[in-house]
């Protein structure tokens, strides 16, 4: 007879949580990271409106996808809310809907840069 070892013994089943410490520092990067990226995001939505060379569809897509960032930003900066809370759930809403918009942004611009590239002679 063949003895045949079940699925779950080969898996370590215990849950994986950070330690108080750990969770700190990962939420002081997280702060320390949006704060970076928010500089810029305001750099380039300052740089936008100043230059008006700089205020066509292409750059306005940009300006946009600034606009999302900020946005994700400030969601990574209120730090970390109590589960189950307004300020928990509207930071829950502001990641994922920023975020969505930052991935389509990106796409429309993948598509214009597609749609406007120099076309080779074959």
């Amino acid at each position: 007879t063949t003895h045949l070892t079940p699925p779950h013994a080969y898996h370590h089943t215990a849950p994986a949580y950070f330690n108080d410490s750990e969770e700190r520092s990962l939420l002081r990067d997280a702060c320390l990271c949006s704060t970076l990226s928010l500089m810029g995001s305001i750099f380039v939505l300052a740089s936008w409106y100043k230059f008006r060379s700089l205020q066509v569809f292409a750059f306005r897509l940009i300006a946009y996808l600034a606009l999302a960032d900020i946005g994700t930003d400030t969601a990574y900066l209120m730090g970390d809310q109590a589960t189950g809370t307004t300020k928990c759930t509207v930071q829950g809403v502001m990641r994922i809907y920023f975020n969505l918009v930052a991935i389509f942004l990106t796409t429309v611009i993948a598509n214009l840069m597609y749609q406007v590239r120099p076309r080779t002679a074959t």
